[in-house]
């Protein structure tokens, strides 16, 4: 569950607050979610989160927001692309400049596989033409351009090359390098295209027999993949991928359906592109 003090001042309250809690509930977890900013309380079910907001706006007075966590989304490049850039500023009495052409196309990798970095800077003759220390630099800011692409997500699987970059004379060469980095990686991107990504969950749920029915069209009703359905005694085992956009209240929805006998699981896959309906919904 997120939370949201309604002012900087009820913030340090409310932090004060959830570690107090905390100390008191070991089961219930508070952490800052570093792609949203987002405040997030976990804790053992939606009952019991929901006896966490009670108190705090009962018994300490929080004046605070309470909802869904927002979804950490990312994008990658629809194809290739290419841009370029230049830099050029007068300082004192030198004229800095610098100039690079950048390349983008998408990487593909094994579903599930997140070992390999989310960007990869491939070798170049024009990387190659830098000294060992300039070339690490060179590779940081490609990499941190791509934090946030055209519609603000961190970019991933995406293989970028140095074309082209010269640079003029400079106190520090990093400065118009960064620059001219900048602005062609941005164009590249933009040249590109971008596709939406969102979270996909490995999902495995568990039910009596007599509630598969329900459950497998409640599924497909969130645009789960199902790919087994076994059965282990009077339980049946269905195992699959669902969009975490899809999940958030499924705890109480599989009670329901289930007259509290089933139980589910997720842990995080990979990332999938957004289907096209709902990729204006996301960049809004």
């Amino acid at each position: 569950m997120a939370v949201e003090a309604r002012t900087a001042a009820e913030r340090d309250r409310l932090i004060e607050v959830v570690d107090r809690l905390q100390r008191e509930d070991p089961t219930l977890r508070c952490h800052t979610d570093d792609d949203t900013g987002q405040l997030l309380l976990s804790g053992m079910g939606e009952l019991h989160l929901d006896v966490v907001r009670q108190r705090l706006e009962r018994d300490f007075r929080i004046q605070a927001r309470f909802g869904r966590p927002r979804v950490s989304y990312r994008e990658t490049v629809a194809g290739p692309g290419s841009g370029r850039g230049r830099f050029e500023k007068k300082i004192g009495e030198s004229l800095v400049s610098a100039s690079a052409a950048v390349s983008v196309e998408p990487r593909t990798r094994t579903p599930g596989d997140r070992s390999l970095p989310p960007i990869e800077v491939a070798d170049s003759q024009a990387l190659a033409a830098w000294p060992g220390p300039m070339r690490q630099e060179i590779a940081e800011i490609l990499a941190s351009g791509c934090q946030a692409g055209t519609w603000g997500y961190p970019v991933v699987d995406v293989r970028i090359h140095l074309d082209e970059l010269q640079v003029g004379e400079a106190p520090d060469p990093l400065v118009p390098i960064s620059a001219a980095l900048s602005m062609a990686l941005r164009q590249a991107l933009e040249q590109a295209g971008s596709v939406v990504l969102e979270p996909i969950m490995r999902l495995e749920v568990r039910t009596p027999e007599g509630f598969l029915g329900a459950v497998v069209k409640d599924l497909s009703s969130r645009r789960a993949e199902i790919r087994e359905t076994s059965m282990h005694g009077d339980l049946a085992l269905v195992r699959g991928f669902a969009p975490l956009a899809e999940m958030f209240g499924y705890s109480t929805h599989l009670r329901s359906l289930t007259q509290g006998r089933g139980t589910f699981s997720l842990e995080p896959f990979d990332y999938s592109p957004v289907p096209e309906k709902d990729t204006a919904h996301q960049r809004a």
